[in-house]
């Protein structure tokens, strides 16, 4: 999250730290004024660098490994704000918000048409997808697979399994 830098008072005497701290506050407190400014800020700024990392260039295993390498990073600087708003609360709308993205993404990265959302494709490959986002996320928290490894088995599974299942039982390609 981007905070405007404060200006910092010159010390002058022994009680400068004390007014100091009262400076930071008292600025603090210009930029965000109720707790909902502060989630509303932070939650704005995952969702930004999200969408950096979802523009990350290539296609097939070299999209996936870049998306993967841009993903970890993200989540590792940010997991004190991305555990708790994604990870621990799935019904929160951030949350739902924040998958959503990366359903979508996985949908326009398996090249799956646009369907209608009331259509019964729509949900099947929207579940689906679901249960590869899930999945990332879980293994993205645990830390017991490389993401290298995670990203190589949801790809794989996605183009040997998934993709060919979606085709053949329900038309979906």
């Amino acid at each position: 999250m981007h905070v405007p830098p404060v200006p910092v008072p010159e010390k002058k005497h022994a009680r400068a730290p004390g007014l100091f701290r009262t400076f930071l506050r008292s600025t603090f407190y210009i930029y965000f004024q109720a707790v909902e400014d502060i989630f509303s800020a932070i939650k704005e700024c995952q969702l930004s660098l999200l969408q950096k990392v979802l523009a990350t260039e290539g296609e097939g295993n070299d999209r996936f490994i870049g998306l993967l390498n841009a993903l970890r990073e993200v989540y590792e600087e940010n997991r004190i704000f991305l555990k708790p708003l994604v990870i621990d609360y799935h019904s929160s709308s951030f949350s739902r918000a924040y998958r959503q993205m990366l359903k979508d993404a996985l949908k326009r990265d398996g090249r799956f048409p646009e369907y209608p959302e009331d259509s019964p494709e729509y949900v099947i490959l929207d579940s689906v997808m679901s249960g590869y986002i899930e999945m990332l996320l879980q293994l993205l928290d645990s830390g017991t697979v490389s993401m290298e490894e995670a990203f190589y088995f949801a790809y794989h599974t996605m183009e040997k399994g998934t993709k060919p299942a979606l085709q053949k039982q329900f038309g979906i390609s």
